[in-house]
């Protein structure tokens, strides 16, 4: 075994490198899916808070993010991440009247999905 890396580090070398880069980068967004995976599930429907970015409130409540968007009248291109505490803020749209509006959004938009 020792023999054939030797043999791939000596003739071989970016061959050997790029499998083992493309292999750590395959290894971490596999962990991080898992961990997104498992968090979502544990924080599914969690109540909104200032703090939550559009994009976070989309995942926690299994909808696009576009919804979330119109239902606000958020026409902010970096709006998905900003927290939503300052989109009240820069819309002029009072944080619990925003917080209203979204979870409208979330229950139409579930109320026309199709359910399994």
């Amino acid at each position: 075994m020792i023999k054939k890396l030797r043999h791939l580090w000596q003739e071989h070398r970016l061959l050997l490198l790029g499998f083992v880069f493309v292999s750590l980068f395959t290894v971490m967004f596999l962990i991080r899916t898992i961990v997104d995976t498992v968090y979502f599930q544990n924080n599914r429907d969690r109540e909104i808070e200032p703090w939550m970015p559009i994009g976070y409130i989309a995942k926690t409540y299994d909808v696009p993010p576009e919804v979330l968007l119109q239902s606000a009248g958020i026409s902010l291109d970096n709006a998905i991440r900003l927290r939503i505490q300052r989109v009240a803020d820069e819309t002029g749209i009072p944080y619990a009247q925003l917080v209203r509006q979204l979870m409208d959004a979330i229950d139409q938009h579930r109320a026309m999905a199709p359910q399994p």
